[in-house]
């Protein structure tokens, strides 16, 4: 399994290609368009501001975990269980061999 950083960096990278586009909607949430296999991703505005951090080049777990405690209110420890738990989820979609739909996991896709 990779690491975490690992992770976040694969995600970082995957986020700068020109074939993914990211969209914010009024309500913080957004939604990602994959160009490359024809998918939408719809995001909660926590995991919005995950991936708005990393594009910012907050790609450490310890800045990852004090941006969301920063954000909202909630404790380190459950900021980094939410911030692990949706990097795994968004790596496993975002894999170019992967199978992701709402059945294994709690991001919203539509094909």
């Amino acid at each position: 399994m990779q690491s975490i950083q690992r992770r976040i960096t694969t995600i970082a990278a995957l986020l700068a290609e020109v074939d993914f586009n990211m969209t914010t909607l009024p309500d913080g949430s957004s939604v990602i368009l994959d160009h490359r296999r024809h998918r939408v991703f719809s995001l909660s505005e926590t995991a919005t501001r995950i991936l708005f951090a990393i594009r910012a080049g907050i790609v450490k777990p310890a800045a990852l975990t004090a941006k969301i405690t920063e954000d909202f209110d909630v404790t380190a420890e459950t900021a980094w269980e939410d911030i692990a738990a949706f990097l795994e989820e968004l790596h496993i979609c975002l894999a170019e061999d992967s199978e992701c739909s709402p059945q294994n996991t709690r991001l919203q896709v539509d094909d």
